[in-house]
């Protein structure tokens, strides 16, 4: 059971002057190992997390009469409240009779590291309490006196009763006698009733062993009876088993040779054939590089110059006597220009070229007054065919949180996006994003382009901060709806 005194105390890490406390509490000088003194210790955000493997706490005490103690080590009993406690040693509370005490706490990181930046150390402010002398203390020279005779008495009496039981023992020595006669009476009887016990062991040994043999002997005809049982058992299994695996083999082998005359006689498809059919095919395979030649080549060729018409047609109108052989000229020419509108008309479907407008959030990079630098960064798209690009360099202006799909710019309307392309891309400071384009079927981002799955250069998932610089490059194919 504990009888100790023990008082809670608040005390908070902060540089703010204040009085000393008084704790308001006292002990005596006759206190031992129950004068304890709790703290709870905290700071600005709650109470401090104190073990004896992360921090340090001790304290220190003087009293008005000159009279110090050791730097006491607090002890934690209850670290995760911060709560720590101190019991007064018997010797400094006497020291500090009828006086009043102050004390200081200190906490320091355990630095285990040798970090000088773990070298933190913080001191508490003071407190104060008092040492009284105990009353018992106080009793008068007279009293003390009686009392010291009254225990001389006493030992006196006690004296009497010692040499008392001297005599009795003195006169129990017949008993003694008495008690060898009756121990060797009882080793005689041990003796007996051991020697039988050994005789019984003996006896229960012996036919033990006999019954233990003649097991044996039964136990092992029995086995090797068996024995020869399961031998013939198994040679008759392993028998019949041989002449199955006989049989089984015949099989195989007779659907093996059907196998071979059947590819034989021709009633599989052979090697060759694949080889020609996928021959034929490559052949007749569409080669995209070609076409997109073909396409731009022929576009250049046959571009009617405006200018040229509009002089033309002038001159006719201004030549009101033609003859003949001009309106013929003019027949054909009118033939000319029909034809090249209708090529127009067709390249203009085949080959198509824009620059594409920014979702909120992103912008494109160029300089500014550049026209080329705009014609090449900016967001665009080329169309040949079916076939689409979307291509340039944009950056956003807000800031791409962390598994963000962000959308950068939607296709014209014209346009119906049928598959689609997903790309990883490179952007500024060594990052990485994910581009693609939805497809038009998509019911919430139609055609629209994304941007997602944000990286850094070891992968990690990150958010992009404003004005970084975004790469984009995508194909897909699309279909002409107006």
């Amino acid at each position: 059971m504990s009888i100790d005194k023990k008082a809670l105390f608040k005390l908070k890490s902060e540089p703010y002057l204040k009085p000393i406390s008084d704790l308001g509490v006292g002990f005596y000088n006759l206190d031992e190992n129950t004068a304890t003194l709790r703290f709870q210790l905290s700071n600005s955000k709650g109470p401090l997390l104190i073990d004896k493997h992360n921090m340090m706490a001790y304290a220190f005490f003087e009293s008005s009469n000159g009279s110090v103690s050791d730097v006491l080590d607090l002890k934690p009993s209850d670290g995760m409240n911060g709560i720590v406690e101190i019991t007064l040693d018997k010797e400094f509370l006497q020291a500090s009779t009828s006086t009043t005490v102050k004390g200081q706490l200190y906490i320091a990181v355990n630095n285990v590291d040798n970090d000088p930046v773990n070298n933190q150390t913080a001191v508490f402010r003071q407190f104060k309490f008092v040492v009284a002398d105990a009353l018992i203390n106080k009793i008068s020279s007279f009293t003390k006196v009686e009392y010291i005779r009254m225990f001389d008495q006493l030992k006196k009496q006690i004296q009497q009763r010692v040499n008392d039981i001297d005599k009795a023992i003195e006169n129990g020595a017949d008993y003694v006698a008495e008690m060898k006669n009756a121990l060797e009476s009882g080793k005689k009887e041990i003796n007996q009733s051991v020697n039988t016990g050994k005789t019984d062991i003996e006896t229960i040994t012996e036919n033990s062993k006999k019954d233990i043999e003649k097991t044996k002997t039964e136990t092992t005809e029995s086995i090797e009876s068996k024995s020869s049982s399961a031998i013939s058992a198994v040679n008759s299994a392993k028998d019949t088993a041989t002449t199955e695996m006989n049989e089984s083999v015949t099989t195989v082998e007779s659907a093996k040779n059907d196998v071979l005359k059947a590819i034989d006689t021709g009633d599989f498809v052979k090697s060759k054939d694949h080889e020609v059919a996928i021959t034929k095919l490559e052949e007749n395979k569409a080669n995209k590089n070609e076409l997109e030649k073909y396409a731009t080549t022929t576009q250049l060729n046959n571009k009617a110059d405006k200018s040229d018409l509009d002089k033309k047609a002038d001159k006719s109108d201004l030549d009101s006597k033609a003859n003949t052989t001009d309106l013929n000229k003019k027949a054909n020419q009118a033939d000319v220009d029909e034809s090249f509108k209708n090529l127009n008309g067709t390249m203009e479907n085949f080959v198509e070229h824009g620059f594409l407008n920014l979702e909120k959030g992103f912008e494109n990079y160029y300089n500014p007054g550049e026209k080329e630098d705009v014609e090449s960064t900016v967001l665009q798209y080329t169309r040949i065919g079916s076939l689409c690009h979307i291509f340039g360099i944009v950056k956003n202006t807000v800031r791409l949180e962390v598994g963000s799909s962000n959308s950068v710019a939607v296709m014209p309307k014209h346009l119906k996006v049928i598959s689609r392309d997903v790309k990883v891309a490179q952007g500024s400071q060594n990052n990485t994003f994910t581009t693609m384009i939805l497809s038009d079927d998509n019911p919430n981002y139609a055609n629209t382009i994304t941007m997602e799955r944000l990286r850094d250069d070891n992968g990690n998932n990150i958010a992009y901060e404003p004005n970084r610089f975004l790469n984009i490059s995508l194909t897909c194919t699309v279909e002409v709806v107006e």
